[in-house]
């Protein structure tokens, strides 16, 4: 069968118009309708449309073909674009909001009608190009592909059928005409090359173009992608000069380490002259300069004292490692180590000479083997703060030549701890001064005020402040 006119959806136009079908067969009855009124006036295959017989903003014309043993059934969707408009009625919006936009020939358009007031679902929406019916889309929303069309300026239309009413909206899209451009020369990485964050993609522009004064400020895009079709790009970032660090572009966070990427660039003059993509011809791979630190935190000890550790899982160009602390977030750090914290996967320090109850700032220096320096991440922990006062039992005991114990103060106050025999006598002044509140440990090498070693017995070690006494039992074995 063949139908004409071919469109399904056209618009109305003179005073008539022909609607005509060419079926095969001899024994064939036609039936026409508009609207689905029947029009028994005409029962042949050619049907003559009066346009002032109109009854609504879209007429369906309709033609039943009965053959034997089949029927077949058409239909054309006829626009009239000289209607009363409904737009007192209807409030939207349309974006691009202004009506005439610009493009190039390898750009796509979004056009799209925001309903303010009305009832949607009573909406129906009619997109065309250049006034041809384009029934792909029939929402809020049409894509525009102007590489598919020839002009060099066209028109969308936009119908909206609301309360038998019609309202149009138009933008017209020109076109601007580029020109193809050499593209650039990639210079690096093109060869399986290991990148890391801090080296640059170079590029330069072709040789021919060095005296094109619109070149002066030009700009590239550079794009980044996980196969060579370019379908998954992960960055895309347009530069002014010709060269971008790893680092700095913008799907960095997305890109794996140690797997394969392509790159490409193209070449983009201020009165948009513009080149072809040139693609690497061999991936990249990203391998850190600096170590991945996975996990960097800090805890309270028993003994008073703040553990920190950290794990790496790439460390590959990593000398070592310092530790800073500050009791402010952003200045005054200090560095704790006297030598590089080294190792393996897993780190640890112990920070001892801490203050009770203090929030402490502590962050990671990476020292790369080429002497280079990264601050890592900061991370807060706070000192732990004694509830009671507590005088520990010495270790060992017995003991020889050297043993230890701890106390702990709630509060600053005079903290003082002596020695004593059997008999009473006072040996050795261990500790007599002003304490902030903390956790504190005591050496005793069993020698007394006089410089001498005391003899195999047993001792007493007392504590007193002004609020608490204690005393332990050691006993020295010589």
């Amino acid at each position: 069968s063949y139908w004409f006119p071919e469109q399904d959806s056209i618009f109305a136009a003179g005073d008539s118009m022909i609607f005509s079908v060419n079926f095969p067969g001899d024994s064939c009855r036609f039936q026409w309708s508009i609207n689905s009124a029947v029009d028994s006036a005409t029962t042949d295959s050619v049907f003559i449309y009066r346009l002032a017989r109109h009854t609504s903003i879209i007429d369906t014309i309709q033609v039943q073909i009965f053959a034997p043993d089949t029927l077949v059934t058409h239909q054309w969707f006829l626009f009239h674009s000289n209607l009363n408009q409904a737009k007192s009625e209807l409030a939207v919006t349309f974006n691009p909001v202004n009506e005439i936009v610009e493009c190039n020939s390898q750009d796509s358009l979004k056009f799209s009608v925001l309903v303010i007031d009305g009832k949607f679902e009573a909406m129906r929406f009619f997109w065309f190009i250049n006034e041809t019916p384009d029934t792909t889309f029939q929402d809020t929303t049409f894509l525009y592909q102007p590489g598919l069309l020839s002009k060099n300026s066209d028109t969308i239309t936009i119908k909206i059928v609301y309360n038998d009413s019609t309202f149009s909206h138009q933008w017209i899209i020109k076109k601007n005409q580029t020109s193809i451009l050499p593209a650039p020369k990639l210079l690096f990485p093109i060869k399986g090359d290991h990148v890391t964050e801090e080296e640059l993609f170079i590029w330069q522009n072709d040789s021919s173009l060095a005296r094109i004064d619109s070149l002066r400020s030009c700009r590239f895009i550079i794009q980044i992608a996980k196969d060579t079709t370019f379908k998954q790009i992960v960055s895309m970032d347009t530069c002014k000069t010709s060269s971008i660090a790893l680092k700095n572009l913008s799907g960095f966070n997305q890109i794996s380490m140690a797997k394969p990427y392509y790159w490409r660039a193209k070449l983009i003059t201020k009165n948009n002259s513009m080149s072809d993509f040139k693609k690497c011809e061999a991936p990249f791979y990203y391998h850190p300069l600096f170590a991945k630190v996975e996990n960097f935190y800090g805890q309270k000890n028993v003994e008073g004292f703040i553990d920190l550790f950290w794990v790496t899982s790439y460390e590959k160009n990593c000398a070592g490692f310092n530790l800073y602390r500050s009791e402010s977030e952003n200045e005054n750090f200090a560095k704790l180590n006297d030598q590089l914290i080294t190792g393996k996967a897993n780190f640890a320090y112990q920070d001892r000479a801490i203050d009770a109850g203090i929030t402490y700032y502590y962050k990671l220096e990476d020292i790369c083997l080429n002497g280079r320096k990264k601050f890592l991440q900061t991370i807060t922990v706070t000192a732990p703060q004694p509830e009671k006062y507590c005088l520990y039992q010495n270790f060992p005991n017995p003991f020889n030549s050297l043993t230890y114990f701890k106390y702990e103060i709630p509060i600053e106050t005079r903290v003082r701890i002596e020695v004593f025999n059997v008999l009473g006598r006072k040996l050795k002044t261990l500790v007599d001064e002003d304490k902030e509140a903390g956790f504190y440990t005591v050496y005793w090498d069993g020698i007394d005020d006089q410089g001498k070693s005391v003899v195999s017995g047993i001792y007493f070690y007392h504590m007193s402040t002004t609020k608490f006494n204690m005393t332990h039992k050691m006993i020295v074995v010589r």
